[in-house]
């Protein structure tokens, strides 16, 4: 059973970015299920591979968003890229430890992950949202956000 449903209260209405959150969903779902049940000699590899996959696809996730809030004139980008950084940050530094044997993944891992979802998907985000309604997309330049697992 996955931790985390899709539903519709995390769109902001933006397809591209909407997809890529559904896909960071998977990801987080896919660590839990690696944390719940593995096979104890391959349980270590499973979840470095996925923590890799959760922090890689994160950042080009940020990276994507905040090109198009740029280049929106989006009036919180700052603030948003700090939120971004911090959260970045704190995957980098909990990939760092559990690589250097510092950190079982657990149960705290999820916690950051859900109430990131929770606090910053479904308030921040939907705020950009909400701006990104009223303004033309035709001239939009992004780069490609096809990076789906």
């Amino acid at each position: 059973m996955s931790l985390i449903k899709w539903n519709d209260a995390y769109s902001i209405g933006f397809d591209e970015i909407d997809l890529q959150h559904r896909q960071l969903i998977k990801i987080i779902n896919n660590l839990d299920h690696a944390l719940e049940c593995g096979q104890p000699d391959k349980l270590t590899w499973i979840k470095h591979e996925t923590l890799d996959a959760l922090t890689d696809y994160t950042v080009f996730h940020f990276s994507f968003e905040e090109q198009l809030m740029r280049q929106m004139n989006y009036p919180n980008l700052r603030a948003h890229q700090k939120a971004h950084r911090q959260m970045a940050k704190n995957l980098i530094n909990i990939q760092m430890d559990f690589t250097r044997g510092h950190l079982p993944l657990n149960t705290q891992l999820m916690s950051i992950m859900i109430n990131w979802l929770n606090d910053h998907v479904l308030y921040e985000d939907k705020n950009f949202g909400l701006y990104a309604a009223g303004k033309p997309r035709e001239s939009l330049c992004v780069p490609c956000g096809d990076r789906h697992l």
